[in-house]
């Protein structure tokens, strides 16, 4: 019940500006472990950097590189073995939502001295804190919001479904918004992690658990993604709009954190656990949809898209996919099928009913209307 009581519990500290992954340098600590993505960030200067200023700083570091994609419980399983094998105090991810939830989970029960996640919601709310080691994350997209959320979402690949986990020692004990960090991220990913930024707001702004505090995030919020988001296109704009575009997603964070989100994401978790659909992706193709049915049942809808300067749910529609476009990123969700696919439309409906955000969604979706928005976004 503790859950849905409206709260706000935030990062202890949040450093912010170009360079400010130099707080890493005046850490306190001895072992740091560093988790980032085995893709993207190790070939940056920044990832030299972070090597340098932890050295400055007298660090003994162990990195882990983890592969890109949903995090399972396999490999939240690999990390907690790799913590307990180093015992660091100090716990560094730095990546997109994935890296992060991941290390959210591990460090998690690393601090409990538990060897193993169970995949239990139960297990999980009966651990505490018990020990000092501190969290640092350090997002490298413009979107997942998992560094100011209690939330990690993983995936269970034996039963094609991605399950949000709730626990307060998830909120970070610092975190670092350095812009620096987003330069060599491509223009899709910087579109699609933005969009998924822009849905936490909308849907926070929306949900059955909204309030006067979350939605001052997620105006704040939604605005931000609304007037920078174009501009990403233009090389003379990309460095300042990549810092609003990280603030936005740091504020949309804390706003879905206060209220939780909707059906866009009950269906983005859905395909993404079926076909492997970017989380980011996901949203993009079903957020208008969603919004077009809520709009039927909670005049919010039309409230926030109206005060970020779109009359008219055609008009926000004619925006996104505007942009989704000059992104190269899909529209419809119908092209990451194949036919060894053996699952029905239903299978994916059922999921999403089930999923944690239709609970909060202002009127939750039936198994029928669910597989109407399938049908209309295939």
């Amino acid at each position: 019940m503790l859950n849905l009581l409206p709260r706000v519990i935030l990062p202890h500290e949040i450093v912010i500006k170009k360079g400010s992954i130099i707080r890493l340098k005046y850490l306190e600590g001895k072992r740091a472990i560093i988790i980032c993505s085995s893709n993207l960030f190790p070939q940056t200067e920044n990832y030299q950097k972070v090597l340098a200023y932890l050295s400055a700083a007298k660090f003994e570091v162990n990195i882990i590189k983890m592969p890109s994609g949903d995090p399972t419980y396999d490999s939240v399983n690999k990390l907690i073995s790799e913590m307990n094998a180093f015992r660091p105090d100090t716990v560094i991810a730095i990546g997109g939502g994935s890296i992060m939830d991941i290390s959210k989970m591990a460090r998690l029960h690393f601090d409990n001295n538990t060897n193993t996640f169970s995949g239990s919601s139960q297990n999980l709310l009966n651990m505490n804190k018990s020990r000092e080691t501190q969290l640092i994350l350090i997002p490298t997209t413009c979107g997942s919001g998992s560094e100011a959320s209690s939330v990690a979402v993983l995936r269970e690949k034996e039963i094609s479904k991605k399950i949000p986990f709730i626990h307060n020692s998830f909120i970070p004990d610092i975190v670092i918004l350095d812009p620096t960090l987003l330069n060599t991220l491509p223009l899709h990913l910087t579109v699609s992690t933005a969009v998924d930024a822009l849905t936490h707001a909308l849907e926070s702004f929306s949900s059955k658990l909204s309030n006067v505090f979350s939605e001052s995030y997620s105006r704040s919020a939604a605005h931000d993604i609304r007037m920078n988001l174009e501009d990403v296109f233009n090389p003379e704009k990309q460095i300042l709009c990549r810092e609003r575009l990280q603030v936005a997603a740091f504020n949309a964070g804390i706003a879905q954190n206060i209220s939780s989100v909707g059906a866009s994401h009950a269906f983005a978790h859905s395909l993404g656990a079926f076909l492997n659909i970017p989380h980011g992706v996901a949203n993009g193709i079903f957020l208008t949809s969603v919004l077009k049915f809520n709009a039927l049942f909670t005049p919010k809808v039309a409230e926030i898209l109206k005060e970020i300067g779109f009359n008219e749910i055609s008009d926000f529609e004619n925006w996104l996919g505007r942009i989704l476009t000059m992104a190269n990123l899909p529209r419809k969700w119908g092209i990451y099928m194949s036919e060894s696919n053996t699952f029905s439309l239903e299978d994916i409906a059922k999921v999403a009913y089930e999923d944690l955000c239709m609970k909060t969604n202002p009127k939750k979706l039936s198994i029928e209307e669910i597989i109407s928005i399938l049908q209309e976004t295939l």
